[in-house]
C-alpha cells in the first residue's frame, strides 16, 4: 500500500524526499486562529490529530482538542474519523476540522491533505477545482484554487522537535457559494503521493486574495513513529524517527526519537522531549503525549544513575510572570506523569521554568512560537557540552 501521509526533508535542503512508512502514531499538531463557535470566537488552540490505524482500505484518526464549548468553557473534544483510501485518491473535497457532531466516516471527503487527484492537477495544470469545509457539517466552499509561482516555497515544520523545510505548492482563489466568496491560500506538500494540507488561511468574505486573514489553520508540529521505539516502548506505544542529532547531521531518519534523545543526553547533555503536547495556554497534557512520556522513562530506565532537570519553556505571548510560572506549571505535570505513571523516582526529577526568557526561534510566526513552547531534558553536565547545564538534579 502507497504511503500517503508524510515526506520528510533535510533541514533548508531542496533534496530528494525520504518516505516514511505509515503507521500508528504519527501525530500532527495544528494551530488554530480565528475558529468560531455560533458566533463566537473560540480564542487560539492546537488540534492534535493521531493517526490511529492503517488497514489496505482506510486510515483512522483521532483528534483531541481543548477548547471553548458553547457555555464559554474549555472541556477535552475527543473526535474519531475513517477516511478511505480511495477519497485519499480521488475526493475533491476536503474537511478541514474535527468536530464532536461529526459522524465517524464522511464519503468523499479527505481530512489532513488533499486527495492525489488535487495534488496532481496543481503540479500538472497549475490550477485545481477544490471544495473545502470547516467542519463536516459546514457548508461547501467550491471553486478553483490557481498555483502561485511554478517552484515550491519552502515550509517550516517541528519533526520531532527539531526544525526542518518541506517543499509546498502554494495556491490561491475565491472558493464560497454563489455571491459569497472568500479568498483561501493553502500551502500543499509537494509530494506526489504523500500531500498535506500544511497551511490554509481566508480572509472576509468578498475581500480581494490579497486582503489579510482572518481564519488560519497551520500544522506546526510533526511527530512520527519508528518501529525501534515502538519496540522498546511495548505494543501500541511507537515513537518518532528522525529527531535529535539524526537530522540536524544529514544522517536521515533511521533513528527513532527515543534513541536519539538518549544519545543527545550522553553526549550534549540536553534535547527537546517531542511528543509532548501541552493545552495552549494550559499545563493540562494532552492524552496523545502518553506513548512519548513512555519513551522518555525507557530512557531513563536504561540509565539508573541519570538525574534530569525537566526544563519548561514558552512563547512570548502574555505577561513575563505568567509566562514564568506556566512554565514551572508544564515542567511539574511532566514529573508528575514519570511518577505516577511509570515509577520513575521523584529523586531523579529536578524542575524548573524559564517563561520565554530563552526562545529558539522569534516570537513573530506561529512555527516558532510552537517550537518555543517546548519541554527540555538536561542532565548535570560539563559546561562545555551544555552552556546551560547546572550541578543537582
Amino acid at each position: 500500500m502507497t504511503p500517503w501521509l508524510l515526506a520528510l526533508f533535510l533541514p533548508q535542503a531542496p533534496q530528494a524526499p525520504t518516505a516514511i512508512p505509515l503507521r500508528a502514531g504519527v501525530t500532527i499538531v495544528q494551530a488554530v486562529q480565528g475558529d468560531t463557535l455560533r458566533g463566537s470566537t473560540r480564542g487560539d488552540y492546537e488540534a492534535i490529530i493521531t493517526v490511529a490505524s492503517v488497514s489496505e482500505s482506510a486510515v483512522e484518526l483521532r483528534s483531541t482538542a481543548f477548547v471553548r464549548n458553547y457555555a464559554g468553557r474549555r472541556e477535552w473534544l475527543r473526535v474519531g474519523r475513517t477516511v478511505s483510501l480511495s477519497d485519499l485518491r480521488t475526493a475533491r473535497t476536503q474537511v478541514l476540522g474535527f468536530a464532536t457532531e461529526d459522524p465517524p466516516q464522511v464519503p468523499g471527503t479527505t481530512a489532513l491533505g488533499p486527495s492525489l487527484a488535487v495534488i496532481e492537477a496543481a503540479r500538472l495544470r497549475g490550477s485545481a477545482e477544490v471544495v473545502v469545509r470547516n467542519y463536516a457539517d459546514r457548508l461547501d466552499n467550491p471553486g478553483t484554487l490557481r498555483r502561485i509561482g511554478a517552484a515550491t516555497h519552502p515550509f517550516p515544520v517541528l519533526l520531532n522537535g527539531q526544525r526542518v523545510t518541506l517543499p509546498a505548492i502554494r495556491m490561491r482563489g475565491q472558493l464560497g457559494r454563489p455571491g459569497h466568496p472568500r479568498p483561501w491560500e493553502f500551502w500543499f506538500l509537494d509530494h506526489p503521493t504523500q500531500p498535506l494540507t500544511l497551511k490554509v488561511s481566508y480572509g472576509a468574505e468578498g475581500a480581494a486574495e490579497s486582503a489579510p486573514p482572518e481564519w488560519m489553520r497551520q500544522i506546526v508540529r510533526i511527530d512520527v513513529p519508528g518501529s525501534a521505539d515502538g519496540a522498546r516502548a511495548g505494543a501500541g506505544t511507537g515513537d518518532g524517527t528522525g529527531g535529535g542529532t539524526g537530522i540536524g547531521e544529514g544522517a536521515g531518519i533511521a533513528a527513532g526519537a527515543g534513541a536519539a534523545m538518549e544519545s543527545a543526553l550522553a553526549a550534549t547533555c540536553r534535547v527537546p522531549v517531542p511528543g509532548v503536547y501541552f493545552e495552549f495556554d494550559s499545563d493540562q497534557l494532552n492524552p496523545a503525549s502518553a506513548p512519548w512520556i513512555g519513551l522518555v522513562a525507557q530512557v531513563l530506565r536504561r540509565h539508573p544513575d541519570w538525574t534530569v532537570t525537566i526544563e519548561g519553556h514558552t512563547d512570548s505571548i502574555g505577561v513575563a510572570r505568567y509566562n514564568q510560572g506556566l512554565s514551572e506549571r508544564r515542567a511539574a505535570a511532566l514529573r508528575r506523569e514519570l511518577v505516577a505513571r511509570h515509577g520513575i523516582p521523584t529523586a531523579r526529577l529536578g524542575t524548573q521554568g524559564f517563561g520565554a526568557s530563552r526562545p529558539l526561534e522569534p516570537n513573530t510566526t506561529l512555527e516558532g512560537r510552537a517550537r518555543n513552547r517546548r519541554v527540555e531534558l538536561v542532565r548535570p553536565c560539563d559546561n562545555a557540552k551544555n552552556p546551560h547545564s547546572r550541578k543537582g538534579g
